[in-house]
């Protein structure tokens, strides 16, 4: 194994627990790309013996220290350790967090930082070691099992006996492992094994109990399917019947109690072109609103003008518009969207329009687990999720456009303000429409 001293100082079982270290190293990062659709890759950076000590220029900043309990062959607790790049990066993209604030949390976290991710470190923890179980499972007939126990985050070389169990002068097997992911960039991820959880084991029981198999030195271009870690012993994963049928992750029919779209009367509000820019979420829509903007700019049929010109936001708007009000939940918004095969629902109450929700903004607010693959891992609080109150995620106030306005207007609307939907208004304020990324595609695409 690249980076250990010679077979005379390494048991058969250090030498194959740091192949199949590496191995789950790489089976989480394609667990990550699968189940959040990320670009991730990674190498193996070795393994090397050495006192705890030693380990302190590799964390200078903030360390999460995980503590795992391990049943079998190896006999006791080892450590999973993540640099500060690590921590905010797996915890930023698997709550959602926008990419500046990921990439200033890489650079600047500190504690208070970390403070508005815990539980999410927490699970990047969780599904961590469900690799890390998965992999040593498949391999070594004498591995029990694998339980991750506490999560440590700060400096772990102050009193490292009393806050993670390690001493100094205390000898491990460390394989290091740095992953990329896209757009962020390269984090360092090491599994620390003291060396004396080794010692109940003789090559001999080792060779006898690990199937042996060649380290692959791959590096991690696509995504396999993902099994999450099992459930906390005693506890009873939900019935896959009690959530929605999930098709693509939006469900085809409504669920038995969702209610009809709620029609709202007018808007009281006189609106101008545009108004309101808001924080409304964007489907990764930048690169698509450029070439819009470019196409509808492009000459038309009358003399010095473009196509975006002569063209109004009321020809090609969506007039089949549906409604949910701000205290219906995440499930039955998801309903609404798959009984009228729409991306999006404006949300108001009272004649008053108070915000937009998409799909992506229902999706980033479930639990993965509620995917239909990983039915057998769901837990209370992953079906909790579905009854979050869309008020608290929708965006808002709406930015409108006026419906004799251009469609120049509108691309230029959605650009500046980085969304990929408006809401369309008359004279006086009432909604009768919107206008997504989808209708000006379909429109261009017909020219």
């Amino acid at each position: 194994m690249s980076g250990v001293p010679g077979t005379a100082t390494t048991s058969q079982l250090e030498v194959q627990t740091c192949e199949l270290t590496v191995r789950s190293f790489e089976t989480f990062g394609e667990d990550l790309a699968c189940m959040l659709g990320l670009d991730t890759t990674g190498k193996d950076l070795g393994t090397t013996i050495c006192k705890f000590s030693d380990l302190k220029k590799q964390f200078r900043k903030l360390t999460m220290a995980g503590t795992v309990c391990s049943e079998g062959h190896i006999a006791g607790n080892f450590y999973i350790f993540l640099d500060q790049e690590a921590i905010f990066t797996l915890a930023g993209v698997l709550v959602v967090q926008p990419e500046k604030v990921i990439m200033q949390n890489r650079k600047f976290g500190d504690k208070d930082a970390v403070a508005s991710v815990t539980d999410a470190i927490g699970e990047i923890g969780n599904l961590l070691i469900g690799s890390f179980d998965r992999i040593f499972r498949e391999s070594n007939t004498g591995h029990g099992h694998f339980i991750y126990k506490t999560t440590f985050i700060g400096d772990p070389w102050a009193n490292s006996s009393d806050s993670i169990g390690l001493s100094p002068d205390q000898e491990l097997l460390v394989t290091s492992y740095e992953m990329n992911i896209a757009p962020y960039g390269a984090c360092k991820l090491c599994a620390i094994y003291p060396r004396n959880v080794f010692a109940s084991s003789s090559d001999a029981e080792a060779k006898a109990a690990i199937i042996s198999e060649p380290p692959q030195a791959k590096v991690q271009t696509t995504a396999e399917p993902v099994i999450p870690p099992a459930p906390v012993q005693g506890e009873k994963a939900p019935d896959a019947a009690a959530i929605p049928k999930l098709v693509d992750d939006i469900p085809t029919t409504p669920a038995k109690a969702c209610p009809d779209p709620v029609k709202l009367p007018e808007q009281p509000k006189a609106a101008t072109d545009a108004v309101a820019i808001s924080p409304a979420s964007s489907e990764n829509g930048g690169a698509v609103l450029d070439s819009i903007r470019k196409m509808t700019q492009s000459p038309a049929v009358l003399p010095g003008q473009s196509i975006g010109q002569t063209i109004l936001v009321r020809e090609i708007m969506r007039t089949d518009v549906y409604w949910a009000t701000p205290e219906d939940t995440v499930e039955s918004a998801l309903a609404v969207m798959g009984q009228k095969n729409s991306r999006f629902l404006l949300v108001g109450k009272d004649g008053k329009l108070e915000g937009i929700i998409s799909h992506s903004d229902l999706r980033g607010a479930m639990s993965p687990y509620l995917m239909n693959m990983f039915a057998k891992w769901r837990r209370p609080l992953d079906l909790a999720t579905l009854q979050i109150r869309i008020k608290w995620i929708m965006s808002k106030p709406v930015i409108t456009i006026r419906n004799d306005a251009s469609l120049n207007a509108a691309v230029s609307q959605m650009k500046t303000s980085k969304i990929n939907s408006l809401a369309v208004v008359d004279a006086n304020g009432k909604v009768e429409g919107i206008l997504t990324n989808s209708e000006i595609q379909d429109l261009l695409a017909r020219l």
